[in-house]
């Protein structure tokens, strides 16, 4: 469904724009004293660096999705017209991915590993799917349908059921339904062996590594392409395909 832009002056848009930045360096203080404290980058610390620096995504799901930020975001030195992103770009983002799911998928997680204790036969991915799917979808509701009713952004066109706000819409299942899958993905990848060491770091024999700052650097270099590579496969490439194939012309998001 299309819908106008009636997005407006935005509410309290510091609480995002400045917001996620403080909240991302507080992050990232804790995250470096406790590295400098054990010679280890944790598992909170990979997640918050690797969505930080994959947060490139976020203007092609934006194109897909047709979601438009409001333009009163301080943008990108680099936002303007590249093919196929949503074309205001906010100097927010990489910041905002970092709190957003630095905190999630670690939190999962520990809720998985919890259960797993209990169920020790039961399947971790199987477990995964059936708490990270519908735990990230409200968690990414909640969220954003918050954003949306201060007029933050809003979506354009919309599959499915929708909520309509006075300052914009948010669609309920997609494109937030594809969160869940790749959160159960990387919550599997996040599983620890008996030793300690994560099904990731065994698939690139990081448990080999002399401990040490270079084992730091390509414990983090290696979890980024992972992050980056399963949510661009699970959640942006479905909404590039998705709208180049079924969509129709936007002038809010062309």
């Amino acid at each position: 469904m299309g819908v106008e832009n009636r997005m407006g002056h935005p509410i309290d848009l510091w609480q995002n724009q400045e917001g996620s930045f403080v909240m991302w360096s507080l992050f990232v203080v804790i995250h470096i004293w406790y590295a400098w404290r054990t010679g280890r980058l944790s598992t909170w610390a990979l997640v918050l660096g690797a969505a930080t620096l994959s947060a490139w995504q976020e203007y092609f799901a934006d194109w897909g999705a047709y979601l438009a930020w409001n333009p009163e975001f301080i943008r990108m030195p680099w936002s303007g017209d590249i093919p196929f992103t949503t074309p205001v770009k906010p100097l927010c983002i990489p910041f905002a991915w970092g709190w957003f799911f630095g905190f999630a998928i670690p939190m999962l997680s520990l809720l998985v590993d919890w259960i797993c204790r209990r169920l020790p036969k039961a399947s971790r991915l199987l477990v995964a799917m059936l708490t990270a799917v519908p735990l990230m979808w409200v968690y990414d509701v909640a969220v954003e349908s918050g954003a949306v009713a201060k007029g933050w952004w809003t979506y354009a066109h919309t599959i499915g059921p929708t909520l309509y706000h006075a300052k914009g819409n948010f669609p309920l299942l997609f494109p937030p339904i594809l969160l869940g899958p790749w959160a159960a993905i990387m919550v599997t990848l996040l599983g620890r062996d008996a030793n300690g060491v994560a099904s990731w770091e065994r698939m690139f024999h990081l448990d080999d590594l002399m401990p040490g700052l270079s084992r730091e650097v390509a414990r983090l270099g290696w979890f980024t392409l992972i992050f980056t590579v399963t949510f661009f496969i699970t959640n942006v490439l479905p909404q590039l395909v998705i709208r180049g194939v079924f969509g129709v012309p936007s002038t809010l998001v062309p």
